[in-house]
């Protein structure tokens, strides 16, 4: 008996080089054969690679998408064939990766699979999530950027053109711009501009921390925009209750569509980050395409977090939320029920900066964050480094 994998990795390394007579040869082979479904999309798959004409390929495709309607590179190709999509919004998710130190990287770190919960079970492998992962909105590339950094707490900033100085929202030292820190980031797409002015904000801070501010210690404070990564996931998450001695399986599995759900995930480390809900709190749909006047006076914190890694907590969230309308539907809480969000994946992502204004008690050390959209307020306890 032939080995089916045997011939599908000799097909895709022949593929890979471009001999098409040899790949043809090991993928029919491995097509004729008939073997499983993950065997058979993937020599599919390869098999559209190799064809010239776009509608031969449309053929090889949809063939893909009628055994698999989520595979996420036939959905992309066939978005690119139909005019949908272009080939230059697909992207290397790679050029998107950062160090925590804030060097981008070659590779990013390899993701391990994730659970719903303790009595969860979710068969998505992230590296699976991330590798379906691949078109960005609005930006399709890195770009240089200046980085200023602070001398009390080592926060880094975008340059804004006009900026010479200015002063730190983290722990309000003066901060001196170094026109030598140059790195490779990605650009924002969005930005939602503030709306929520220093009176209305200090007002918010001071409530919010029972009256212990005053105005001339925090004059000098200006909003500051955190980045923010969005997620547009679609797909579906499919349910089993465990019931093996039932027979009506109908009854006992099924699917919950994920039409387009946007995720955004905060980019940075620190107190904003220990809340997952406050970058929840914006209305996203007033935003507007970035521009750099929206940064005059204000600072633009550079991102910490390795897009891949927001992905997951995209996902993470995702799942979770969906788990709950599923919980909801069967009248069974989770843990009592199977989930498989392998069929999730993020279709687009982008970045967008949203204002917060921080003020900070200088007796007590308490941090008031403003979201500078609506003036809601969060409170906290200063972070000092070591």
């Amino acid at each position: 008996m032939e080995d089916t994998q045997d011939l599908l990795s000799r097909g895709i390394a022949a593929a890979k080089a471009r001999s098409i007579s040899e790949a043809r040869f090991y993928l029919e082979r491995v097509v004729h054969l008939n073997p499983h479904g993950e065997q058979r999309i993937e020599a599919l798959y390869w098999l559209s690679t190799l064809v010239t004409d776009p509608e031969q390929e449309r053929e090889v495709l949809e063939m893909i998408l009628t055994e698999a309607p989520l595979e996420p590179r036939a959905r992309r190709r066939l978005l690119v064939i139909e005019g949908k999509l272009s080939q230059t919004d697909i992207v290397d998710l790679k050029k998107y990766e950062q160090s925590p130190d804030g060097i981008p990287t070659a590779q990013g770190e390899q993701i391990s699979s994730r659970q719903t919960g303790p009595l969860s079970r979710n068969t998505t492998d992230g590296e699976d999530f991330i590798a379906g992962m691949e078109t960005a909105i609005s930006h399709d590339q890195t770009i240089d950027q200046q980085i200023l950094t602070c001398g009390g707490c080592g926060a880094e900033f975008l340059q804004s053109d006009r900026m010479i100085s200015t002063s730190c929202p983290f722990c309000l030292s003066a901060t001196v711009v170094n026109f030598n820190t140059i790195r490779k980031m990605t650009p924002p797409a969005r930005i939602v501009p503030v709306e929520v002015g220093f009176p209305q904000a200090f007002e918010a801070a001071r409530a919010a921390l029972s009256g212990e501010l005053e105005k001339d210690d925090v004059q000098n404070v200006r909003p500051a925009f955190f980045p923010v990564w969005q997620f547009e996931i679609q797909g579906e998450v499919s349910w089993r209750i465990p019931a093996p001695a039932m027979s009506n399986r109908d009854l006992f599995s099924g699917e919950q569509k994920v039409d387009s759900y946007i995720v955004p995930v905060l980019a940075v480390s620190g107190i904003l980050a220990s809340d997952p809900e406050i970058a929840l709190d914006f209305d996203f749909s007033r935003g507007q395409p970035f521009a750099p006047h929206f940064l005059v006076d204000c600072l633009a914190v550079s991102y910490q977090m390795r897009v891949s890694d927001a992905a997951l907590k995209a996902r993470d969230y995702t799942v979770t939320n969906v788990s709950k309308m599923i919980g909801t539907k069967l009248g069974r809480r989770i843990g009592d029920f199977f989930i498989d969000s392998s069929n999730l994946q993020a279709s687009h992502f982008w970045l967008t900066l949203v204002p917060f204004w921080m003020f900070i008690d200088p007796i007590t050390d308490k941090l008031a964050v403003i979201n500078g959209q609506n003036g809601h307020a969060r409170t906290g306890m200063r972070e000092m480094n070591s």
